[in-house]
């Protein structure tokens, strides 16, 4: 039992829990019986507005959960999957976390959040990100059909001109079909490249060519970024080691959402992007890293490495820290969804990499992606 004012302890903090979170929260007594529960645990397991016969306080844990709690030994709290029987007797995935209410009280203060709610919801700021990324890419896609298109119809005006002076012949009828199937595969590349930067899904991974990823991403973009920003890029990437273990649709993404950061760092000049990548051996110290440290488990196992620099005015310390935060953005209102490198860095993550920011030695910013090897 505890002492009046334990109780207190136990009553006041309650009291400063969010009843309007979106995470579901609920307090346990040394018996794990509940003896606070949020507004949104009640609605996530059915006890809800809806459900005005009963409510959560007075519960015992045990009826709610699949398995017993984790003892706590002092440890930080770690997010793990875990089930909680909803009222009406299905059970729900929820990422859960259990910590101490306060120090030296029994309360367990338990959070969770409905893994299916949270995938969808990464999923559709995924989508999001994605579409409102195809604004900035429709003009550099217009350009780019627009040569191809332009070649083939010229190229069949010229067949049924020949044709008219009867002065076609095999040779030419040859020359004038492939020029015409060289550009209809461009056509159909740069429709397949934007058709994969726009698929939602599961990861699929396949043995990739870093090379070709580039090509791509640089078909959807380079030559908007020169036109109309003033933006070249350039690469240096290492002929030896190209291939990689990859979604190459969700890399591609992650490729075009660093290249529009770096564009949008360097207006209104323009500037220039140079696209690097290299090898990192397991156990050796990554000596292109300035800032940003390597993280041990990449180190064990060594990584494919590649960046996008920029020679902008870098990034302010007081932004670095929030960089990869979602809706975090310095451009102006309306310029931005603030999701493009939290996007990035989500679909790295899913690679089990990383994603890294620092400043150049000279001026600029540059983002360095860490993949393990498989």
């Amino acid at each position: 039992m505890l002492d009046a004012t334990s109780q207190e302890r136990v009553s006041s903090t309650q009291h400063t829990l969010p009843n309007i979170a979106a995470e579901g929260i609920l307090v346990l007594d040394e018996n794990k019986f509940i003896t606070y529960a949020n507004q949104a645990a009640e609605a996530m397991l059915g006890y809800g507005a809806n459900h005005t016969s009963s409510n959560l306080v007075g519960v015992p844990y045990q009826r709610l959960s699949a398995a017993p709690l984790a003892p706590l030994n002092g440890t930080p709290a770690k997010r793990v999957e875990a089930a909680l029987r909803h009222k009406n007797g299905r059970w729900l995935t929820v990422n859960l976390t259990q910590s101490r209410i306060a120090p030296n009280l029994p309360h367990i203060l338990v959070s969770f959040t409905n893994s299916a709610e949270q995938l969808q919801q990464e999923q559709s700021l995924t989508h999001t990100q994605r579409l409102a990324g195809l604004g900035t890419l429709t003009a550099s896609i217009a350009h780019e059909l627009t040569n191809p298109i332009s070649i083939i119809t010229t190229t069949c005006h010229a067949i049924l001109q020949d044709m008219q002076d009867k002065s076609l012949d095999n040779n030419q009828l040859t020359q004038y079909t492939q020029m015409i199937e060289r550009s209809a595969w461009r056509c159909i590349r740069l429709t397949d490249t934007l058709r994969g930067y726009t698929r939602q899904g599961k990861l699929q991974l396949a043995i990739t060519d870093f090379a070709a990823l580039v090509e791509d991403a640089l078909l959807l973009v380079q030559q908007q970024f020169l036109k109309e920003f003033n933006v070249t890029i350039c690469t240096e990437l290492d002929a030896e080691h190209q291939t990689i273990v990859c979604d190459p649709n969700r890399l591609t993404q992650v490729l075009v959402n660093l290249l529009t950061n770096a564009r949008d760092a360097m207006q209104p000049a323009g500037g220039q992007i140079t696209i690097r990548s290299w090898f990192i051996a397991p156990g050796e110290r990554d000596v292109q890293l300035r800032d940003a440290r390597l993280p041990a488990a990449i180190t064990a196992v060594g990584a494919f490495a590649f960046a996008i620099e920029d020679s902008g005015p870098g990034i302010a310390p007081d932004v670095i820290e929030h960089i990869f935060s979602p809706f975090f953005t310095t451009k102006r209102s309306g310029a931005g969804t603030g999701l493009g490198l939290y996007i990035a860095r989500e679909i790295v993550e899913q690679h089990n990499g990383r994603l890294l920011a620092e400043n150049t030695p000279h001026s600029g910013a540059r983002f360095i992606v860490l993949l393990p090897q498989q």
